[in-house]
């Protein structure tokens, strides 16, 4: 005969296998080697730009270790010396754990090789060639630039993917483009 279990205890096993029961209040503040830890066992945290109070992946971590410091977060994924941690493609933007970097490697070929479907059409529309070497040329001169600093002043282009023409073209992987 099957074992049926309280709706409670399969909610409290939910939640505890996502990480999400409270912390307790007195604990010490998480390690490099928690917030590792968390990462690995969610096996990645999704990147979101989008903030109201804070970046989404900053409030994942959160939410799963109470007070942390974002900065040691930061340093596994952009620190030399500390990092576990990278930037990657999941089912969208992640941080990812280095050693599933391997994992990535086949995507990453596949980029380089292969403009994707969406940058090569837009590389065929009229002035994104010259529009992608004025983004190229600025980042080259000025360094590392946001999607905001770059003016338009055109319509509205969609409501879901309402990306500015710079930000197809800092997304466009075009050989031989840097």
């Amino acid at each position: 005969m099957p074992v049926i279990y309280p709706l409670s205890a399969v909610r409290a096993l939910a939640l505890h296998t996502q990480g999400l029961i409270s912390a307790e209040i007195n604990q010490p503040p998480p390690s490099l080697d928690t917030i590792y830890a968390q990462v690995e066992n969610l096996g990645c945290v999704q990147i979101d730009t989008l903030q109201v109070v804070q970046r989404s992946h900053y409030l994942v971590l959160w939410s799963r270790l109470g007070l942390y410091s974002p900065h040691d977060f930061d340093r596994l994924i952009y620190d030399p010396q500390q990092r576990r941690l990278f930037e990657g493609w999941q089912h969208a933007a992640s941080i990812i754990p280095l050693v599933d970097y391997r994992y990535q490697m086949p995507h990453q070929r596949e980029l380089r090789e292969t403009p994707a479907e969406m940058s090569a059409s837009w590389l065929n529309e009229p002035g994104s060639k010259d529009l992608l070497e004025s983004v190229l040329s600025r980042i080259h001169k000025e360094g590392a630039l946001r999607v905001a600093d770059f003016e338009y002043d055109g319509p509205k282009r969609g409501s879901w993917w309402d990306w500015k023409p710079a930000k197809n073209a800092s997304s466009t992987t075009w050989p031989g483009a840097i």
